[in-house]
């Protein structure tokens, strides 16, 4: 029966693509912050157990590669407020190694990251965990420091 409507053009099918082969690709800026400051995150996995790439990771996340204000100004890579001198305040340290250690002190010895830190052998899990207890309020900040745990394996 013919209703005076046009056929649908048949659409070409497209494969979905899986996430879970999306490789993402260094810059240059990633690749000079990564060969900077892995070997800070190598000092705190072995000390406090804390998988490198995940502790890498979270600070490229926290100050965009390096190149935040907290990051160039403060050496401050976590976003780690002076709450015990002024509430709300970004912390400065010295150096960056003082931040990467203020940052493996806090999620190895606070009773709030525990579970997470059990967690450790993993860095996914450590980084779920991490987020579950309250270290992030981005609903999508496993997923955004995943993605910069892969560009870091790629070195």
């Amino acid at each position: 029966q013919d209703l005076g409507v046009p056929a649908p053009t048949p659409q070409p099918q497209v494969q979905p693509t899986a996430m879970s082969n999306y490789t993402p690709q260094q810059t240059q800026e990633q690749q000079g912050f990564i060969e900077q400051y892995l070997p800070i995150a190598q000092q705190i996995e072995q000390q406090y157990g804390i998988p490198a790439e995940l502790t890498l990771a979270q600070a490229a996340h926290e100050t965009g590669w390096g190149s935040s204000y907290q990051a160039k100004q403060m050496n401050n890579f976590f976003g780690m407020n002076a709450i015990d001198v002024n509430p709300g305040a970004a912390y400065s340290y010295a150096s960056p190694e003082q931040s990467f250690q203020g940052y493996g002190r806090l999620i190895s010895q606070n009773p709030r990251y525990q579970q997470a830190y059990a967690q450790r052998e993993d860095p996914y899990a450590i980084l779920r965990g991490i987020k579950a207890a309250g270290y992030a309020t981005d609903p999508y900040y496993v997923d955004k420091v995943s993605n910069i745990m892969q560009i870091i394996e790629q070195q």
